[in-house]
């Protein structure tokens, strides 16, 4: 296969995957909300809370850009803005009950997406998309 085959398919693998909606519903996440969601949900992992400007800077966009993904997520119940304890001018987004009920049923559906196609090959692939991404990376900076 060429070169042009396999980013062809490389992309067209990535689209597949982005479309993948794991609980049911529409899916109503533009790709920056759903970037701000991972990141939040990465920083909550970490034991880590994250302030609009930091969530701008992982996601790569403007802090008037994250106000508005929060305030429009926010009304669907999605996300919540929390006043820090001590310094009330710091706000911190967090998810809102909605999202994590969402996130704990697409976690269970993804596992059983990995029992389906099996724990090891999942591993297999998994190692070898970091694998690749790395070469990408290596080779295209």
């Amino acid at each position: 296969m060429t070169g042009e085959t396999y980013l062809g398919k490389i992309q067209n693998m990535t689209r597949t995957m982005q479309n993948v909606v794991f609980v049911r519903g529409k899916k109503s996440f533009n790709n920056s909300e759903m970037r701000m969601l991972e990141e939040i949900v990465a920083a909550d992992k970490k034991g880590e809370r994250l302030i609009s400007t930091e969530l701008a800077d992982k996601v790569g966009v403007t802090r008037s850009a994250i106000s508005q993904m929060v305030n429009r997520l926010s009304a669907k119940g999605l996300v919540k803005r929390v006043p820090d304890d001590v310094d009330k001018k710091i706000a911190y987004i967090e998810l809102d009950g909605k999202a994590k009920e969402m996130y704990l049923a697409q976690r269970k559906k993804m596992g059983e997406v990995i029992n389906d196609f099996g724990v090891d090959k999942a591993n297999q692939m998994i190692k070898l998309v970091e694998e690749f991404s790395d070469s990408v990376y290596r080779n295209v900076r």
